[in-house]
C-alpha cells in the first residue's frame, strides 16, 4: 500500500465481501451495506480534511460537528450562549475561552476543553464556517444507523464489535479487520525484504515516483530547521502545537 489512503481503501473493500452488520439482530442487505459503506468512506475523508484545516483531531472534529447539529450557534446569539451549549453538552469536561484583547475587551478565539490532564481546542470561527456546515449533507445518511444497537462481524467469526454511534462505525470497520492482517509500515529503504523493496521502489511497473520541488527555498529552510536542525525549541514547540495529530508514531 502507497499510504494510510490506499489501505483505508483496501480495508473497505474487505469489509464489502467480508463483514456483516447486524441491527436490532436483523442482518443488513448487502445492497444497504455496500452503500453504508460508501457513504462512511465519504464521511470520513471530508471529517479528515476538516479536521485537518482547523487543527483538531478527527475524533474531536466528528464530536463537535454532532454538537453543532443539536445547538445550532451564530455569533448574534453571543458566545456566553454558546458557552453555556457547549457544557450542557460535553459534561466531563471543563470548558472556557481563550481571549485576546480587541478594541471592546477580551474576545473569545478558541475553546479549550480539558478533562483530568488532558486538553485540546478548536476555533470559534470552526462553528460557524462554511466547511464545517457542509459536511452535514455527508453526515445525513449515516444518522439513521446512530443511537440503535448494532453490531459488525467477520462472517459469522470471531467477536463482535458494537456500533452505536457513526464514530463507531468508522472506527470499527478498521479495527475488525486488523486482527486477520498483518500491517507493517516502512520509513526508510533498509528496514525492506527484497522482495518488498523490488514491489515499492525498483520496480517501474509497481512503484511510484513523485517528484519534489522547492516553491520557495526560505520556507523549506525554516522546516528544515525546526524538524532536523539546531533549533531545540523551535521543534519541541512544534511537537506540543502538533503532536495530537500524530497517528503512527514509531519510536
Amino acid at each position: 500500500m502507497k499510504d494510510d489512503a490506499a489501505l483505508k481503501d483496501f480495508l473497505f473493500e474487505w469489509a464489502e465481501q467480508t463483514v456483516t452488520m447486524t441491527i436490532n439482530d436483523q442482518i443488513l442487505s448487502q445492497a444497504e451495506w455496500l452503500q453504508l459503506l460508501a457513504d462512511t468512506k465519504v464521511y470520513e475523508k471530508n471529517l479528515e480534511q476538516l479536521a485537518n484545516q482547523f487543527k483538531i483531531a478527527a475524533n474531536n472534529c466528528h464530536r463537535l460537528i454532532t454538537f453543532i447539529k443539536e445547538y445550532p450557534w451564530q455569533p448574534e446569539q453571543g458566545f456566553e450562549i454558546l458557552l453555556e451549549n457547549l457544557k450542557n453538552y460535553f459534561k466531563t469536561y471543563q470548558i472556557k475561552f481563550k481571549t485576546v484583547n480587541a478594541e471592546n475587551g477580551p474576545t473569545p478565539t478558541h475553546v479549550i476543553f480539558k478533562v483530568l490532564t488532558r486538553e485540546w481546542e478548536a476555533p470559534i470561527r470552526f462553528f460557524t464556517a462554511g466547511d464545517t456546515l457542509r459536511i452535514f449533507e455527508f453526515l445525513k445518511p449515516l444518522e439513521k444507523y446512530a443511537n440503535v444497537y448494532a453490531t459488525l462481524q467477520v462472517n459469522d467469526r470471531g467477536n463482535k464489535l458494537p456500533v452505536n454511534t457513526v464514530a463507531d462505525l468508522i472506527q470499527n470497520i478498521f479495527n475488525i479487520g486488523k486482527p486477520y492482517m498483518t500491517i507493517q509500515r516502512y520509513k526508510g529503504l533498509g528496514e525492506m525484504n527484497p522482495d518488498q523493496l523490488w514491489d515499492t521502489a525498483m520496480n517501474k511497473e509497481t512503484r511510484s515516483l513523485l517528484q519534489v520541488t522547492i516553491e520557495d527555498a526560505l520556507e523549506a529552510d525554516n522546516w528544515f530547521t525546526i524538524l532536523m536542525g539546531d533549533d531545540i525549541a523551535g521543534r519541541r514547540a512544534f511537537i506540543e502545537e502538533n503532536g495530537k495529530f500524530v497517528k503512527n508514531l514509531d519510536v
